[in-house]
């Protein structure tokens, strides 16, 4: 059921995006128009709901027009602590393409014996968006280190200057000595933009 929905998911992204009127020179939305994505020369903020009660939530700012900051946290409901934490800056060298570097931890609140996140962990990846019309924008997000990776492949939607609909499927494995947390499922929600 779940390679189902992932194989519907990403046919539809990108056949949107094949069959979408191909934008004339000039005529691509500009980074302020496009949907945002998981970049950080957007300055955007959302709150997935995934399967299994796990809430994805993400901030993004812009340091300059090409450097930013991430800020990811993943919480499962029941589990009563934060499933783990992404701190990371990104470089983007395109609008399209960022690279990105930063620090992981994850554990139990409430069993772990000292509850304070730190990132010792580091890990590194990209992003890739794909503007697919004026309301719509595809994208990629592949993070991997040595006790993590994360696969994060979704379409944005804008509902308004500010708002907008999330829709992604999410393979996440963090594995360190004290704490592992494994998912992959579809997720919604909303974002924000500022």
């Amino acid at each position: 059921m779940k390679k189902a929905l992932l194989s519907t998911l990403l046919f539809c992204t990108l056949a949107s995006s094949v069959f979408a009127a191909p934008f004339a020179k000039g005529t691509a939305p500009t980074p302020e128009e496009a949907p945002p994505v998981p970049m950080a020369i957007h300055g955007n903020g959302s709150l997935i709901y995934y399967s299994d009660k796990i809430f994805d939530a993400s901030l993004t700012g812009s340091l300059s027009d090409r450097w930013g900051v991430n800020f990811n946290l993943l919480y499962k409901s029941g589990d009563t602590g934060i499933t783990a934490a992404e701190i990371g800056i990104q470089y983007a060298f395109t609008d399209q393409f960022a690279l990105t570097a930063g620090g992981v931890d994850g554990h139990n609140v409430t069993t772990a014996a000292d509850n304070t996140l730190r990132l010792k962990h580091y890990y590194g990846g990209f992003i890739y968006n794909q503007p697919i019309s004026d309301e719509q924008t595809a994208y990629v997000m592949y993070l991997k280190g040595p006790t993590l990776k994360d696969l994060k492949v979704g379409t944005t939607f804008n509902l308004s200057d500010a708002l907008y609909l999330e829709v992604a499927y999410r393979d996440y494995k963090y594995n360190a000595a004290d704490y592992s947390k494994a998912f992959n499922g579809v997720g919604a929600g909303l974002g924000f933009k500022f």
